[in-house]
């Protein structure tokens, strides 16, 4: 039969960017306490590194990163994406 477990997750998170105002470097951390009823709880560190681009004078935003994983129990230090995306921002705290 189907298992269905629950997992509730404390994530602490940090993020810095520099660069221009269409074109900026961007480098993430993040400590992740995985608290899991039916596995065994997980505590690692993510990173990642991406650029990101602003199309003309849109808030149409092209970005591109890669991460890895650090610190896993399971010892599966992989590298845990390559990720393309894109999108539409309209919020931003520094304005």
């Amino acid at each position: 039969g189907t298992r269905i477990f629950k997992q509730d997750s404390i994530v602490l998170a940090m993020r810095y960017e520099y660069g221009r105002e269409n074109f900026n470097v961007a480098v993430e951390t993040s400590y992740i306490d995985a608290l899991r009823d039916l596995a065994k709880d997980d505590q690692y560190l993510q990173f990642s590194a991406g650029l990101n681009y602003r199309l003309l004078t849109s808030d149409f935003w092209l970005r591109a990163s890669v991460g890895r994983t650090s610190g896993r129990q399971t010892n599966d230090e992989t590298v845990f994406g390559l990720s393309l995306a894109w999108g539409n921002n309209t919020l931003s705290l520094l304005k």
